[in-house]
């Protein structure tokens, strides 16, 4: 992220690194840590915003241990359902989606291990 100052006490501009893709672009639009480096506190921890493209399919996603956003990303603990799993059968209304190499070869649901999945208890 770039921060520039202003002539305005404690006014800064900030602009998110983006990252584009052939789906669209995905920022954080807040990241807790970055944020305190240069003196802004908060309890938040990070936010984020995407923009899809007409066709875009994004993935089915999920953290392990379960957050969403109440801790700062960790790859090592993300996992995915392949979109187009048979046992799921979700009717997607896309004939061609646009999809990332990685949500692609995600796992049917039936060959992720069971501890990896979110419980809802």
């Amino acid at each position: 992220m770039n921060v520039h100052r202003t002539e305005l006490e404690r006014v800064l501009i900030i602009e998110p690194k983006v990252f584009n893709d052939q789906r669209g672009y995905f920022f954080e639009t807040y990241s807790q840590s970055r944020y305190q480096e240069i003196g802004i506190k908060s309890n938040l921890v990070q936010d984020n915003l995407s923009f899809s493209k007409k066709g875009t399919l994004r993935g089915l996603h999920y953290q392990h241990p379960h957050y969403k956003c109440s801790d700062f990303y960790a790859p090592e603990c993300e996992g995915g359902i392949l979109w187009s799993d048979p046992d799921v059968a979700i009717d997607w209304p896309l004939d061609s989606p646009i999809v990332s190499e990685k949500d692609a070869q995600f796992s049917l649901l039936k060959d992720v291990v069971e501890d990896r999945l979110p419980s809802y208890k």
